[in-house]
Parts: C-alpha cells; sequence; structure tokens
C-alpha cells in the first residue's frame, strides 16, 4: 500500500471513528430533535393502532357549553355542586373524582354577599346579619354532600402559592432504593378550602407533563414529591379510593436511586417510567363518555342516567371553551383536559400499558454502537 493510501485509510477509519462517538454523544445526550423525531414516530404509530374502546365503569360529568347555557356561567355556586355530587351519589357513582381545584370561599355564599362593599352601605348591620343568618354557608353545604362520600379534590402544582404541599390520606411504602426524588417537585400548591378538605376521601394532582412533550398530553406524572414524600395524581387516587385500598406502593429500581419502576394500588400494579410518568395509549374521543352536568343536577333524569353513572369512577371537568382546560392528544384530537385522567384509569382497568422498560436506554447506545462500527469496519479492512 503507497503512503497515499495508508493516508486515506487512516483518514476513513478517522472518520468513522468520529461518526461512532458522535451516534453515542447523540444518544447519551437525547438533544431536543431526537426527542421530537421519536415523539413524533410514537404519535404516529398511536394513530395507526389506538386503543380500542371498551365498556368500561368510567364516566366524565361535563360542564360543558349546553350545561352553561341552562345554568348559567362558571363558577357555579357550591351549593349547585353539591347537588351535583349528591345526585351522582344517589345514582351510584364509585368514585367522584374532580377536575377542579375550590381554592377560595364561593363567592356566590349569602355571607359573602352580604359583606359586599355596596350592599353594605345600602344595608343596616341587621339586614345584613338576618341575611347571613337567613341562608346556609354554600361551602358548608358542599362540604355536608362531600362527607362521608367517595369524593376527590384535586390539586394543582402552582409556584409561587404560599402553601407548599397539599393534603394526603393515603399511606406510601416503598421498595427497592430511595426515589423520594424521582418524580415531579412540588414547589407549591393551589389546593381547597380546609372545610373541604376535612371532608375529603382523597387528593389528587393534575398537572400534566406538557412542556416535555412539547405541548401534547403523551405522560401523566402518576407521583409528585416535596423531596421527602410522595403525592397521587388525580387517576391514581381514583383507583386507591374505589378500592378502599389506605396504602399505595412504590416498587423502586433496586439498582439506581431515584428510579421507579412501578405503582401498586389495590390489585393493581401500574408500570411508570423512573420519574413516575404514565404513557397513554389513547382511544378516541367518544360522546358517550360524557354526561352533560345539568342533566344530573336537575335530578330529573335518574332512571335514563343511572345505568351509566351506577358503579363507574366518576371525573367532573369542563370542555367549554371559555374555561380553557384543552388538550392535544397523540391521535391529534384536541380533548378536554379532563379526558387525560379518565383514560389513564381506563387504561389501567383494561391492563393495556404503554411499557419502555429502564434497560432500552442501554439497548439503544448498544445500538448505536453497533451501527458506528458497521460504518467502520470497511474502512479497516481497506
Amino acid at each position: 500500500m503507497t503512503r497515499t493510501g495508508t493516508r486515506k485509510s487512516w483518514t476513513g477509519v478517522a472518520t468513522g471513528v468520529a461518526v461512532l462517538i458522535s451516534l453515542m454523544f447523540l444518544r447519551g445526550y437525547d438533544p431536543p430533535l431526537l426527542q421530537y423525531l421519536r415523539n413524533a414516530g410514537f404519535d404516529q404509530l398511536q394513530r395507526i393502532w389506538p386503543r380500542e374502546k371498551q365498556d368500561l365503569p368510567v364516566r366524565i360529568v361535563d360542564i360543558d357549553e349546553a350545561s352553561l347555557a341552562k345554568l348559567g356561567q362558571w363558577p357555579w355556586s357550591r351549593q349547585k355542586l353539591g347537588q351535583l355530587v349528591t345526585e351522582l351519589s344517589t345514582m351510584g357513582a364509585a368514585v367522584i373524582a374532580f377536575d377542579i381545584v375550590f381554592p377560595e370561599p364561593d363567592r356566590l355564599s349569602p355571607s359573602r354577599i352580604a359583606g359586599d362593599p355596596d350592599l353594605v352601605s345600602r344595608l343596616s348591620p341587621t339586614a345584613r346579619q338576618e341575611i347571613a343568618a337567613s341562608f346556609p354557608d354554600n361551602d358548608e353545604i358542599f362540604a355536608e354532600a362531600i362527607k362521608g362520600r367517595p369524593v376527590v379534590l384535586a390539586f394543582s402544582n402552582a409556584p409561587g402559592n404560599e402553601r407548599k404541599v397539599p393534603p394526603r390520606t393515603a399511606g406510601f411504602a416503598q421498595t427497592g432504593l430511595d426515589a423520594s426524588k424521582a418524580p415531579p417537585l412540588i414547589q407549591s400548591v393551589a389546593a381547597n378550602l380546609e372545610k373541604l378538605e376535612s371532608v375529603a376521601a382523597g387528593f389528587g394532582g393534575i398537572n400534566l407533563d406538557l412542556a416535555r412533550e412539547q405541548g401534547i398530553a403523551r405522560r401523566v406524572p402518576m407521583l409528585w414529591t416535596d423531596g421527602t414524600g410522595f403525592y397521587p395524581s388525580l387517576a391514581l387516587e381514583a383507583l386507591r379510593v374505589v378500592q378502599g385500598a389506605s396504602t399505595f406502593v412504590v416498587n423502586a429500581s433496586e439498582n439506581s436511586e431515584n428510579a421507579i419502576d412501578s405503582i401498586r394500588v389495590g390489585d393493581f400494579e401500574i408500570p411508570v417510567a423512573e420519574d413516575s410518568g404514565f404513557t397513554l395509549r389513547y382511544r378516541p374521543n367518544s360522546p358517550d363518555t360524557y354526561v352533560s352536568a345539568y342533566r344530573v343536577i336537575s335530578g330529573t333524569e335518574r332512571e335514563a342516567l343511572a345505568p351509566l353513572i351506577n358503579g363507574s369512577i366518576v371525573f367532573i371537568g369542563t370542555s367549554a371553551a371559555g374555561l380553557l382546560d384543552v388538550r392535544t392528544t397523540s391521535l391529534g384530537e384536541t380533548v378536554p383536559g379532563v379526558l387525560v385522567h379518565a383514560q389513564v384509569v381506563e387504561q389501567v382497568l383494561s391492563g393495556d400499558y404503554l411499557i419502555r422498560p429502564q434497560w432500552v436506554g442501554g439497548a439503544e447506545l448498544l445500538a448505536f454502537f453497533i451501527l458506528g462500527l458497521l460504518l467502520i469496519a470497511p474502512r479497516l479492512q481497506s
């Protein structure tokens, strides 16, 4: 081989090695472009093979446009929401989970109205006291409706709030190495009035993992952490309450800290990503999942609605455009945010999971390494 040929050969080898190192770095660094391409491929596969619709006991009571037209603009009085809970309970709802947070007192309560500055100037103190005493506080009415019933309230991770952690009614056990910092960190929360929290059966987080997923609701955090302890998502808490379970079991990795394998709640063991992220396999949106809230509150359609509600895990949320709780799914559909939580529960009930085992990352690195070697091999032979 001539000196020129040798130089060319070693140049080719150097190029191949550079390509190999670049491929390994690309996979190890996992840049946004690679994530985007992987997610786009994942979404396309879901559109080709979506989850099939099954007859599962999961329903959504929808504060929709029709309900707002009939019952007035949102927010409704807590008295009306108490009626909603009472009617659902009468129809046999197994769990009632609110995808709504109630951090402030009801502005429509008579006591609040009587304290309005415009009214104060027009009413005598005696008149104001009589108004407040004549009507129960709407938040107390709502709390009384919740009391003793399987109602799950929501909390939201909301940086900048004074309150640092949400309430928690369930216990947590853990296997494996410490994973207390694996889930998303709670910085501060928007939660509910104390009088509502004191009577609720459970509490669950409602934030979705949208920033990481380019605005598409592909994953839901099943757990949150304050750095030392865990807090469940709304869907996970609904599954606990419906089974009457008192404890979650977090199964963490035996080899790595802050890496979760699965979460057990009652009879269900749910595979999750290291950070507790649950990957959704969507089914197409379907109108028969929803019941308009006004139909429930009216109390005149119990016989027709009872077969849909009886024994079901019922989520309460909104599809009304003006309330801005809409999400984009991997199927490309724009849906109410509450449907995301409902579909998590559907997947768990059906055992239909999308699993990415922790060893896949290592396997991908190995595949990139082998690909690089295949590119270099011809150079070495020459």
